[in-house]
């Protein structure tokens, strides 16, 4: 089954926000007044600092914002608004509380004072968290930022600072206040802290991702190898790439990418990394022949332990390749992929394999398989169903 990361998402409709998810003040109402009511309500203001061409706040306005369990917290704890950071009282808005991104979140008291902040499409348990941090002192990013500033350097205080940081999207303060919490424990491997030093561990120019690589065996006999050597690697490939990649050419700098990478990462990881680039660039280029015989090359040389990234390369095989080898190969890391996570969408990928392969018998058995599958968890399995008819029919 088809399964990629979607960096951008854009649609076309926007929904109107229904009456049991958040339930916003009119757009013609005046900030002023908006200002006045959390005031008079002792509340905080929810703004969804949104413009009309921005993607993903139409994918929350869309998905999020109308959810019940959304809207049972946002409901009781803010008075909320949606302005048009580019029309009306927007433009004002947007330059006093410095909104430069879409869509922000932000939460701003009676007094017209900003106390926390989140930023991006996200699912709904996250966001929901970012509104109830948001209304705990001891959680908003504001408070705390002046906590920090003021020379606060209590433990937890690091620890739930550097929680809002990562609410608000304070990327390189918040890498700065992980070290400094991390900097106060005598054990870093223990699991809480290990869980602390993956989510910190976004940046290669960070001491917490240095640490991460240096005991990586340790983190894997912990955490597991297949997400502990995904995160690491897709850290490195995304933090290398974004850095060397030629914008006005379209293409990797790879010289400049080997630079970097063998400033921050060891010898081993920056060929991983630069390999799986190379893959990316003949994938952007549709160079589907080179782009095919390089991930081969690549999970020869890196043998991957995480399921989806496995089925991700065996269902573009299961799309592109038709070489009996190539798809054969593919079928591999399928098979690979479901000893790992035994799922309704990698047994999917197995059967669409086995069909292109020709083999009848092993096409119906993992197609029946995957659909008894999703009729347990409640997934979608027309494509599955559609599937087995072909198969039925060799």
């Amino acid at each position: 089954m088809k399964q990629f990361i979607t960096f951008f998402l854009f649609l076309l409709t926007l929904t109107t926000v229904s009456a049991q998810g958040i339930a916003f003040e009119p757009e013609t109402t005046a900030w002023a007044d908006i200002l006045k009511k959390a005031k008079a309500e002792n509340k905080i203001v929810f703004v969804d600092a949104y413009t009309t061409w921005c993607g993903p706040c139409k994918v929350m306005a869309k998905n999020i914002f109308p959810m019940k369990e959304v809207g049972d917290v946002f409901n009781a704890k803010f008075v909320n608004a949606k302005i048009d950071m580019e029309k009306g009282e927007g433009p004002e808005i947007a330059q006093k509380y410095g909104i430069r991104a879409y869509p922000t979140y932000i939460f701003v008291n009676g007094d017209g004072e900003l106390v926390h902040r989140g930023l991006g499409s996200m699912p709904p348990e996250k966001f929901i968290t970012v509104g109830q941090a948001a209304s705990d002192p001891e959680r908003q990013f504001f408070s705390l930022k002046k906590k920090y500033e003021g020379g606060e350097r209590n433990s937890d205080f690091l620890k739930r600072f550097a929680g809002a940081c990562e609410d608000a999207q304070e990327e390189q303060l918040g890498a700065s206040v992980a070290e400094a919490y991390l900097a106060t424990q005598k054990d870093w491997l223990n699991k809480e802290n290990m869980d602390f030093i993956l989510k910190f561990s976004k940046s290669i120019q960070s001491n917490t991702f240095a640490y991460l690589v240096k005991n990586q065996a340790a983190f894997e006999k912990a955490i597991g190898k297949g997400g502990i050597e995904t995160q690491v690697y897709q850290t490195a490939f995304s933090n290398v790439a974004n850095m060397s990649y030629n914008r006005a050419k379209r293409e990797f700098d790879f010289a400049k990418a080997k630079e970097i990478g063998s400033k921050y990462l060891p010898n081993e990881l920056v060929e991983k990394v630069l390999s799986g680039m190379t893959l990316t660039q003949h994938q952007m280029r549709n160079e589907v022949p080179q782009f095919l015989a390089q991930v081969v090359a690549h999970m020869d040389k890196y043998p991957s332990e995480d399921p989806q990234l496995l089925n991700q390369y065996a269902w573009a095989f299961y799309e592109q390749a038709t070489d009996r080898a190539q798809l054969e190969k593919a079928l591999s890391w399928s098979l690979k992929s479901i000893s790992i996570n035994d799922q309704y969408a990698l047994n999917d990928t197995a059967a669409a394999l086995y069909y292109k392969l020709a083999n009848k018998q092993k096409a119906k058995e993992f197609a029946e398989k995957a659909i008894k599958q999703a009729k347990e968890t409640g997934e979608d399995s027309t494509e599955t169903q559609n599937l087995l008819k072909k198969i039925e029919a060799m």
